[in-house]
């Protein structure tokens, strides 16, 4: 079931990714971002009534509470903001490897340090492959194209996503 649930979430974040890199183009950022806020809030909340943890969200403390929402404003206020302007800026190709990258160490870390989540060599290996594998597609589509793989172009993508 794990593995079917992140693939269900790698294709989803591919398509919505790829969606978001062309409507960028032609609509603010914020405001695509602001549509992203609004389609995922029913779905959050018509997920903890249909997990039954009303009773957590009732008995969470007004800190909890504020901690939550502003997690999810500066994650889709600034952070997928930034995403969206910088992949219609830099380009889907040079975003792809970076971002991908950053969300297998940055997943990895989170699991490990928030979650205690057991370190082992396996979860390196995994991560490696993961990217090796991402930028080899890149690479390769690239070719097929004729166009060189920019030098530049992950130094960028990473600072506009920083």
């Amino acid at each position: 079931m794990g593995e079917a649930a992140a693939l269900a979430s790698a294709v989803t974040w591919a398509g919505t990714s790829v969606t978001l890199a062309r409507l960028g183009t032609r609509y603010p950022a914020p405001v695509l971002s602001s549509l992203r806020l609004l389609a995922a809030t029913p779905f959050l909340v018509l997920l903890v009534v249909a997990t039954g943890a009303t009773s957590q969200l009732r008995d969470a403390s007004w800190v909890v509470l504020l901690a939550m929402a502003g997690s999810g404003l500066v994650g889709y206020g600034l952070g997928d903001t930034a995403y969206i302007r910088s992949m219609s800026g830099v380009g889907m190709q040079r975003m792809a490897p970076p971002t991908t990258a950053l969300w297998v160490a940055l997943s990895a870390a989170g699991g490990i340090w928030l979650l205690d989540e057991p370190f082992s060599w396996g979860l390196i290996a995994g991560g490696v492959l993961v990217i090796a594998g991402t930028w080899f597609i890149i690479a390769q589509s690239a070719a097929a194209l004729g166009a060189c793989p920019a030098r530049w172009g992950t130094p960028l993508a990473v600072l506009a996503i920083g």
